[in-house]
Order: C-alpha cells, then structure tokens, then sequence
C-alpha cells in the first residue's frame, strides 16, 4: 500500500498532504539533473540530485541562503526559475559594473552588479565611493538591499529587514557597505526607499513578501480552523522565486534559456529538456492516469547543471485505504535539437 514504482532515470518521492479544508492529496514528485555543457547541450546527469524533502540551504537552517525549497509542496501556481551563480566580467577583464540578465519563456529579467562600495562622509554627507573593480562576484541575497539595521539617511520606514534579512545597505554608516546587486531602476544611492531586494535565487517562506501569503493565524483560527490552513492563505505562497521569476500556468519544457553574464563565456544559451512523464495509480480496482507539471527550474552555471522538478497532486481522500501504487514512467517523445537557435543556426 501506498508504494511508488519508479520507472524513470530520475529520483522520486511521495507523500500525502492536506489541501486547505483538509481533505487528503497523494504528491509524487519527480526531479531530474542534467549536465549542461559548453555549447548549450543538456544531457542526462549520471548521479542524479534525490528529492528536495525539506528546504535546502546552504549553512544553519533559517539564518543563510536557500539553495532551494521544498519540492514536496501541495500546489504551485506556476513554474519558479531559480539561478545559483556569479556575474562575470566581459571577456575575462576586471570591471566596475556588469548586467547580468535571465532570459526563459516570458521572463526578461536584468539586474547590475556593482563591485565593493562602501559610504564615505565628504562635504555634502555619506556618499557612495567609487566601486573596486571584479572579475567575478557572487549573485546572492548576502550581496542585495537588505540587512538588519533600521538606520537611514533620510530616516522613517523602508524596505529591507523583512524582505532580506541576509542582505547590506539598511546600515547607512561611515565604512558600511553598499549592495553589490541592484534593480537599475531602483539603486541605493539615489535614495533607500526606492531601493529593493535584487537576486535570482530563491526567497525563504520566512521572508517578505511570501510570509504574508501564509495568511493569518490568530484567536479565531485556532478556534474555528486549526490545525488546518487560515482561510486567508494564498497558494502563492509555495513559489519560492521573486515575483519576476514565475512562470503563470508553468514552463513545459524546450522553451529556450538565455543567461547573459552568468558564465566565463558571457553568454550560456540552451532549451529546457522536453521530458514527457506518465502515472497511473491503482486505487483497488481502478486504474487512474494523471500527468505532472513543472514546478521548478533550478540553473546553476557555476557547475553546469540543471535540476527540474515534476510534481503531481491526486485527490484520494475517499480512496486514502484503497490506493495501493503509484507507477511513474517516461514516455517517448520526438527528439529535438536542444542547443539555443543560435548555437544551431550556425550547424
């Protein structure tokens, strides 16, 4: 009872969950890891990454960064595309700045990366000083708008603590330091409360603005809801990828993926690998069908690879005692060229 039969080259899991009004929900999950190679070619990984059960971050739980969240979630809206990686400098010398940019489906995302400032006090007050020139640099949450510290130049409210804990900027003193990765539309130095969090990577369900699409649990959810859900959550709330990195109604794979000043060559292009799941369940003497979307997109240039994360969700609450196996298998699909139009054009 309750077994999965994995048919695929990729890792699996299952579990049950609860939906909002607590009836019960059979997920399987499936994720995938491929190598991406210099010319913009994905192949299968020989070790495949295992399901992401919990968050996964990359020091003490809670206090870094999120390498990923959980795959194991009830629903997602649509697809989060997630980057784990550097800016480059063009053609390998230093600079002082570089756009960096991710490109996938209807994603256009650019974002400036600035070497090390820090605030200097002159005639008129604490300017920027000039940035130190770098051949490459980090493209993390530790290296955006945010931090601890509520002191500013101008004072009052801003953004900040709640939506990057880990970040620099709220602590506007003589020697701190400024934000390496900014919004070009919204730089510090052109005043705080226009600046935000700036980052590819994925946001904690501790952090502003998803905390709040948790909803709200207070005297009258804990006695007329608990242990369920508040009935002001959002489903929203599973993404992980800032706002401009979802996908709505999901990615489904051979959309093509341009990441621009993320990779020593400058310019990484390549498509999504196009993977066509099947499941079929046994519930007694029932045999159901149900397919998978794409839930996460999670590039890392750095090491060249790629993981996709598969999810599907089965209403079973009448069937929880009669469902006895999950089969997941791999359907044949037509072979494509999975290198970018450019990298082909030129065949």
């Amino acid at each position: 009872m309750w077994d999965l039969e994995n048919q695929t080259r990729y890792e699996a899991q299952r579990a049950f969950v609860r939906d909002r009004d607590g009836s019960e929900i059979w997920l399987v999950v499936v994720r995938g890891t491929f190598d991406i190679s210099a010319e913009g070619e994905c192949s299968i990984a020989q070790e495949q990454e295992p399901v992401a059960l919990v968050p996964q971050y990359l020091g003490k739980p809670g206090h870094s960064l999120l390498r990923c969240d959980t795959d194991m979630v009830r629903t997602k809206p649509g697809t989060d595309v997630l980057v784990n990686g550097w800016a480059y400098a063009p053609l390998g010398r230093p600079t002082t700045e570089v756009s960096v940019s991710l490109t996938v489906g209807p994603i256009r995302k650019t974002l400036t990366v600035t070497g090390d400032r820090h605030w200097r006090r002159g005639l008129s007050g604490l300017t920027p000083s000039l940035p130190t020139p770098f051949l490459k640099l980090p493209v993390t949450y530790e290296r955006a708008y945010g931090g601890p510290s509520l002191e500013g130049i101008h004072g009052g409210p801003m953004n900040g603590p709640d939506q990057n804990p880990l970040g620099v900027g709220l602590n506007v003193t003589e020697g701190a330091c400024l934000p390496n990765i900014e919004y070009r539309d919204a730089p510090l130095d052109r005043g705080e409360r226009r600046a935000r969090p700036a980052g590819l990577g994925a946001i904690a369900c501790s952090w502003m603005p998803r905390r709040k699409l948790a909803g709200t649990y207070d005297e009258t959810w804990q006695r007329e809801r608990q242990p369920l859900v508040s009935s002001d959550f959002h489903d929203e709330y599973f993404y992980s990828a800032p706002e401009d990195q979802r996908v709505p109604g999901h990615l489904r794979g051979g959309e093509h993926v341009e990441l621009t000043n993320l990779s020593p060559s400058g310019r990484l292009g390549f498509r999504l690998p196009r993977v066509s799941l099947g499941f079929r369940t046994l519930m007694g003497n029932r045999l159901v069908h149900h397919r998978a979307l794409l839930h996460t997109v999670l590039i890392e240039p750095e090491i060249s690879r790629l993981v996709m994360s598969w999810h599907t969700a089965l209403p079973c609450h009448h069937d929880l005692y009669s469902l006895q196996r999950t089969i997941v298998f791999e359907k044949a699909h037509l072979t494509y060229d999975s290198r970018s139009p450019h990298e082909s054009s030129r065949s």
